[in-house]
């Protein structure tokens, strides 16, 4: 008996949804909830059946109660002041610390304030929950002692940067101000100030270790000296307490 339908092998035909032109034999039926259908879709738009659509349709329990349970009902205390506060009276009671005592499981609360019990007398009665803390003090020490004059880190390492560079008043004051015959400014000892003795001044103040010992002595007992010695000349370079 020959077939109702021709072969279709090189048959073309159009996508139900976008439109666009295919071989009919790539085109291929949307399914929806397990069910076949009529929309035909080209490889682009055809989508796989989707598993949300099948919620509800198998029955998934997920029980949470046990049945005929057995639970323990002679140890458990599960709120309350039962044996949390002092018997501030007699002085006497099974559990005067306080503390839960009662149970294997009790649960102990506080609540306004926090302290086993709303209505408290003198001394508060003692409760697992209360959080003890304790706040100190925090004492920070200036690296030079109060009272005189004291070199100002921050504003000298400006100064040196504007020697450097050949900026006053740091360039007249560290650059073109000479002890003996070398420049005040020179920690490198390089011959004139640079931006290598900004470096090594703003090391001595904030990574000490990483300088050669000699720029720490010099800096020590010559440079800051110096400005200290000249209050006024280095006054914008200075801190007077």
């Amino acid at each position: 008996m020959a077939n109702r339908f021709a072969n279709g092998a090189k048959a073309f035909s159009f996508c139900d949804v976008c439109g666009f032109r295919f071989d009919l034999k790539k085109l291929k039926n949307l399914v929806v909830k397990t069910k076949q259908t009529q929309i035909k879709a080209c490889p682009q738009c055809w989508t796989p059946d989707q598993p949300q659509l099948l919620l509800g349709t198998f029955p998934i329990a997920d029980p949470q109660a046990i049945r005929d349970p057995r639970p323990d009902t002679n140890t458990w205390y599960q709120s309350g002041t039962n044996g949390l506060q002092l018997d501030n009276t007699s002085g006497t009671g099974p559990n005067q610390d306080g503390f839960p005592g009662e149970g294997m499981l009790v649960i102990q609360w506080g609540w306004n304030p926090i302290g086993g019990a709303r209505d408290f007398t003198d001394p508060l009665t003692p409760n697992a929950l209360v959080g003890v803390g304790q706040v100190g003090q925090v004492t920070t020490a200036a690296s030079v002692p109060p009272g005189g004059v004291y070199v100002n880190y921050l504003a000298t390492s400006t100064g040196m940067l504007q020697a450097a560079i050949g900026i006053n008043p740091g360039n007249a004051l560290f650059n073109l101000t000479f002890i003996g015959p070398r420049r005040l400014g020179d920690i490198t000892n390089s011959g004139t100030v640079v931006l290598a003795d900004f470096q090594a001044y703003t090391r001595f103040y904030t990574t000490t270790s990483v300088n050669p010992p000699a720029f720490n002595s010099y800096i020590q007992s010559v440079l800051n000296p110096y400005m200290i010695a000249n209050p006024t000349t280095y006054a914008a370079y200075l801190i007077f307490t």
